[in-house]
């Protein structure tokens, strides 16, 4: 609770005027913190949480977040959120100042979560110091009502949309159908078609094929598939050569699930804004899960000029000032010389993911620039479980600016091993909160001299824990000393920390004298066992990390198995959260 106020009187003369002066306090009470109000969302694997505060003028309030599943009794720990008290970003006001802001992560979905955030401060809580509310994960199957109509690109027309009598065009079973409905498409080729109705949050309407690469949707002239509706779902289908997009979801749309797509050729016209799923401005709750994302047409051909200058991407959302967040991309096979595989516009403040979004267990390979870029205003977006091999392009990871935070980005292997004298995570000009957690990065293998962290300017808020960080450059590349780093593994063929809050340091031992970093830091070769970046037990990564609350604690998603977490994104034992690389995926 808050100090007490103490109202002070005093009475003179002998007709006992008195004169009340102006209060004092017992304590601090003018430094104390008073909770505002929680906001929770969510993905399918994570939660995200926001909480507002006011008062705290001398700053030294913090914040802690538990969690349960519904009907459990014992709470657990997640991690540290951040306190945000900055006031401008960049030159811009904060509307994030005075928040609390952290992720959940590892959950299960369609499950009922409750959360408590709690402040703490030692000048005194006014009011509740404990906030709590209950949100679930989004379910793993899209709501659909078990409506079903029928469509065969060999029946006759004027069926009526029956198993017997399907329609013969999917314009005309969309016309036909309502909130819930799924429309079943039998194998065949079909026309390009745009979906513009919208379903509801208990029923999408799902366009489902019979078996993936038995249902073709063709391209013609421009888009395969165009959505301009919400509440509405893709799925099993095959789209062939596109002169521009495979799918463009337009501005305004909000719940589109895209899933078990193959785009077979995306961008025959090879623009610079093509796409296989190009989201467009004021969308958000867009779902792309378990897609293959292929070009021919942009893998052969190069637009002169640099790298960022190629056309197309895999996913890219191309937003305005108006981006919303809660996008999940998830599961994808992406092949291909795009330029960025996964992708966003502009690259800004106002712009950006903003707020709740996944990029998880992706297999990427072939990009020319950067093959995860996400850059903006990005709150509570979590990067994890990739297998990036960047074997033409710039970076694995691309946060050039980042600017809110936090971003989560873990359990990554992140390989770049191209001609480039290029950056495995690209960093430049980032003043977000990032954590970068029991991550693989490896530029080794490369005619180019390749960083692992970095890219210029000097990152305020970086946080480095459990990481395996060889390089072929340099370790960690100007980084601010507000940054932190701790349970690293290094091997770096050039500097090991270039300007790390103005020093340059030439070992881990030398930053740990410097600057009180790495306390539990190793300097070594991971002996890694194969192509996959795994490890065994001879490794000086192996029992090697330390404890984070909800990313290796025994009641994580991701347990240690040893007597102390392992260093990188694997742990040696059964990992059943980590997936093999398909064989499909390029290892170098």
């Amino acid at each position: 609770m808050g100090k007490e106020m103490v109202r002070t009187t005093l009475c003179v003369g002998l007709l006992a005027s008195c004169l009340v002066l102006l209060p004092v306090f017992s304590g601090s009470a003018f430094a104390s913190t008073t909770p505002g109000s929680l906001t929770l969302s969510s993905t399918f694997d994570s939660i995200s949480v926001r909480a507002s505060f006011t008062g705290d003028p001398n700053g030294n309030n913090s914040a802690s977040i538990q969690f349960r599943r519904q009907g459990e009794t014992t709470w657990r720990n997640a991690f540290t959120p951040i306190v945000d008290r900055r006031t401008s970003i960049s030159g811009h006001t904060n509307p994030y100042v005075n928040q609390a802001r952290g992720s959940i992560v590892g959950l299960q979905a369609g499950t009922t979560y409750e959360v408590a955030l709690t402040f703490a401060d030692p000048d005194g809580i006014v009011g509740s110091a404990t906030l709590t509310k209950s949100v679930a994960t989004i379910s793993p199957a899209a709501p659909v009502s078990g409506a079903q109509l029928f469509v065969d690109a060999g029946a006759s027309s004027g069926g009526n949309g029956s198993s017997a009598s399907p329609f013969n065009s999917i314009p005309a079973a969309v016309s036909a159908a309502t909130a819930g409905t799924t429309i079943q498409v039998r194998p065949g080729t079909y026309p390009p078609f745009t979906i513009s109705k919208a379903g509801t949050a208990s029923g999408y309407i799902a366009i489902v094929g019979d078996a993936r690469d038995q249902v073709l949707i063709s391209g013609g002239g421009g888009n395969n598939i165009n959505v301009s509706g919400s509440f509405i779902q893709l799925k099993n289908l095959r789209l062939r050569q596109s002169n521009n997009s495979s799918i463009n979801v337009q501005s305004n749309s909000h719940h589109i699930w895209i899933e078990n797509i193959y785009h077979e050729n995306i961008s025959a016209s090879r623009s610079y804004g093509d796409a296989g799923v190009l989201i467009g401005d004021n969308t958000h709750n867009v779902y792309v899960l378990s897609n293959e994302f292929y070009s021919q047409s942009l893998t052969d051909f190069d637009i002169p000029g640099d790298a960022w200058d190629q056309a197309g991407a895999a996913i890219y959302i191309n937003s305005s000032p108006n981006s919303q967040g809660t996008f999940v991309f998830k599961g994808n096979i992406i092949k291909a010389g795009f330029r960025d595989c996964i992708g966003n516009s502009t690259e800004s403040w106002g712009n950006g993911t903003i707020d709740n979004s996944d990029i998880a267990y992706n297999y990427v390979t072939g990009c020319k620039d950067d093959a995860i870029q996400m850059e903006g205003d990005d709150v509570n977006l979590r990067i994890f479980g990739n297998i990036v091999d960047a074997n033409v392009g710039w970076s694995t990871i691309a946060l050039e600016p980042a600017l809110v935070g936090p971003v989560y980005v873990f359990r990554n292997v992140l390989k770049l091993h191209s001609s480039h004298d290029a950056y495995a995570a690209k960093m430049s000009g980032t003043p977000a909160y990032v954590f970068w957690i029991h991550n693989t990065i490896d530029t080794t293998g490369g005619s180019g001299a390749s960083d692992g962290i970095g890219g210029g300017g000097t990152k305020p808020f970086q946080f480095l824990y459990n990481n395996i960080i060889r390089t072929s450059g340099i370790g960690v590349d100007s980084v601010a000393s507000t940054s932190n780093a701790n349970g690293n593994l290094y091997l770096c063929s050039g500097t090991y920390f270039n300007n790390w809050g103005g020093g340059t340091y030439t070992s881990v031992s030398a930053l740990r004298s410097a600057t009180g970093n790495e306390v539990n830091g190793k300097q070594g070769d991971a002996l890694f066992l194969d192509l996959s970046k795994l490890i065994g037990t001879n490794s000086p990564a192996y029992n090697a990390g330390i404890l984070l609350a909800n990313f290796n604690t025994s009641d994580s998603a991701w347990p240690f198995l040893g007597s102390a977490p392992d260093i990188g994104a694997y742990e040696v034992g059964a990992d059943t959260r980590m997936p093999a690389p398909p064989q499909t995926l390029l290892l170098r």
